[in-house]
């Protein structure tokens, strides 16, 4: 199984829920909120009951309330939630659950639901914020762009280096031979596919849960490919780095409906 160290992309840190982790750089909050000196006062909540984002007549008017500062500890207003943000600066954003079908809104409002962790890197299951999406998602590459919060940067180069999301157990990846691997260098756990010094080479064919593609490939999950490609990212600044007659193109599980990263076809 290939083991892979995380590499120190700008921007790169995990989002907890008010815990010392966070992001480099600091969401920010809306441009017209209310403050007062470095107090914000909301204005009032209207009475959502168990209403999501996406079940009220303008959805994308709860994002307008979030930003209040809760970095002394002070309490959320209903259906937002705690995060740290920038240093020791914890703003309320609007709360959703990573694991639902529906939420944000339905990414109508430009936001995306990701996953919070404790202070010790592990998924709080069911607890999520809502923050703009404005990096990298899961299989992305994450050089020159940073992920967005929540998900880690992996990968040996920055030129093979994508955003994953953490785990706990393997029932939390999904995805064409996906697995919840440790990280070399930290207690981490992400999930990407597994890989084998002795697996196939560069198309190779690797279909059947016992091939894993050899260091540095992915298995294209590709119904009727499933051969090993090379890894690349499309924001290298000498191009997708491919051999001649091949692009670098993502490498999409349509079964799954997740991205496994970018690669040579």
């Amino acid at each position: 199984m290939q083991l892979l160290r995380m590499v120190s992309c700008a921007g790169l840190a995990l989002s907890v829920a008010c815990s010392p982790s966070h992001p480099e750089t600091p969401v920010d909050a809306t441009v017209d909120s209310p403050y007062v000196g470095d107090v914000w006062t909301p204005p009032p909540l209207p009475d959502l009951g168990d209403a999501q984002p996406q079940d009220l007549p303008d959805p994308c008017h709860i994002f307008t309330l979030e930003g209040q500062d809760c970095s002394g500890g002070q309490t959320c207003p209903d259906r937002f939630q705690p995060m740290i943000e920038s240093g020791t600066i914890c703003r309320c954003r609007v709360a959703c659950d990573p694991s639902a079908s529906l939420y944000c809104a339905n990414d109508q409002c430009g936001y995306n639901c990701v996953q919070l962790n404790d202070p010790g890197g592990n998924p709080m299951p069911g607890i999520g914020a809502c923050i703009r999406n404005e990096g990298s998602l899961q299989g992305e590459p994450c050089a020159p762009k940073q992920c967005i919060t929540s998900l880690v940067c992996v990968g040996n180069t920055e030129a093979t280096s994508y955003c994953r999301k953490t785990c706990l157990e393997p029932e939390d990846c999904t995805g064409y031979k996906m697995l919840c691997i440790k990280l070399a260098t930290s207690a981490t756990k992400v999930c990407m596919q597994g890989g084998s010094s002795l697996g196939p080479e560069v198309d190779v064919g690797c279909l059947g849960d016992e091939y894993y593609c050899n260091q540095g490939l992915f298995c294209d999950p590709t119904l009727g490919a499933q051969i090993c490609r090379q890894m690349c990212n499309t924001d290298e600044p000498s191009g997708d780095a491919c051999p001649e007659g091949k692009t670098c193109q993502p490498l999409f599980d349509e079964v799954a409906q997740v991205l496994i990263g970018y690669g040579c076809k």
